[in-house]
């Protein structure tokens, strides 16, 4: 039967030897601080940049029509309701002077049915 080779416990590093089980910071495996490095910019990338910054200008000025588009819509649609609240109003007023000229009407006409004593 041929043998099996077990793998060999890891050895911690030279820096953690010194440091107590439990709190292995500092070490190569667990820095404390983490160092972010920029990365360097290719050649394609300046000329890709270039081209962004020239639509955003033209993006920018889409941006400022639609704006102003939503704006002249919203003050259209402000007047609208106002020109329906004004003839809802009147058209209330109006129903109301029916209603009272109606429940004089009934009122005579109940008067005129009904036999006096």
């Amino acid at each position: 039967m041929p043998s099996v080779k077990r793998d060999q416990p890891k050895r911690p590093s030279p820096g953690a030897r010194d440091l107590p089980e439990g709190d292995k910071r500092g070490t190569e495996q667990s820095p404390i601080v983490v160092k972010v490095l920029p990365s360097a910019k290719t050649q394609d990338e300046p000329a890709g940049n270039k081209a962004e910054t020239l639509d955003r200008p033209s993006a920018d000025w889409w941006m400022v029509r639609l704006t102003a588009a939503i704006a002249v819509i919203g003050l259209i649609q402000t007047i609208v309701f106002g020109i329906q609240a004004y003839m809802l109003r009147q058209t209330i007023s109006k129903m109301d002077e029916i209603a009272q000229s109606q429940t004089q009407d009934v009122q005579a006409s109940i008067a005129e049915a009904t036999p006096r004593r």
